[in-house]
C-alpha cells in the first residue's frame, strides 16, 4: 500500500476512502521512528516470603523495567503471569503507561500458591498475554529458584 501527501489532500490506493488514508497515516505518525517501541523486561522475581514452609501462602514480586526508546502505552496493563514449575498458578498487574528506562514492581493479584515442600522454580513472564507490541518479543521472562522448608511441628506441651 502506499500513501503519499500532496497539497489538497491524501493520495490512495484503490478502494481506499481519504478518511482510512487519513488514518494510516495518523497511525504511521504516532508509532514513531521505525524500530522504535517499549521492550519490557523482568529484571528480578522472587518468592514472598523469601523462605516459606510447606502449606505457608507464598505470593511473587517481580520488578519490570521498559528497556526500550518509547513509552508503553496509555492505559494499557502491564501484565504479568507467574509460573511455578512450569505451571501457571498466578498473575499481577500495574495500569500503563511506563516511561522509557522506568521500572515498576508488579505483586500477584490472581491469588497465592500453597507452599509444598522441596525446590521450586518461579518464572515471571511480562506481557505474557501480547497486549504490547515490543522491540523484542523474546526477553519477557526471568525465573528464579527457592526452596519450601517443611512445616514447622507445633510446640510440645510440658506436664
Amino acid at each position: 500500500m502506499e500513501i503519499r501527501a500532496r497539497r489538497r489532500g491524501a493520495v490512495y490506493n484503490r478502494g481506499m476512502r481519504p478518511a482510512l488514508a487519513l488514518f494510516l497515516i495518523g497511525v504511521i505518525a504516532a508509532a514513531g521512528p521505525a524500530g522504535a517501541a517499549p521492550d519490557l523486561i523482568v529484571e528480578s522475581v522472587t518468592a514472598v516470603p523469601d523462605a516459606p514452609i510447606t502449606g505457608e501462602a507464598v505470593t511473587f514480586t517481580c520488578v519490570v523495567r521498559n528497556s526500550g526508546p518509547d513509552a508503553t502505552a496509555d492505559g494499557v496493563v502491564i501484565g504479568v503471569g507467574y509460573k511455578i514449575d512450569g505451571a501457571a498458578k498466578t498473575w499481577g498487574s500495574v495500569p500503563g503507561p511506563l516511561a522509557a528506562g522506568a521500572s515498576v514492581a508488579i505483586g500477584t493479584q490472581g491469588g497465592f500458591w500453597p507452599g509444598a515442600a522441596g525446590a521450586h522454580t518461579v518464572a515471571a513472564a511480562v506481557d505474557d498475554v501480547n497486549r504490547i507490541a515490543e522491540a523484542d518479543e523474546a526477553n519477557n521472562t526471568r525465573a528464579a529458584s527457592f526452596k519450601v522448608g517443611p512445616a514447622i511441628p507445633p510446640p510440645a506441651h510440658s506436664a
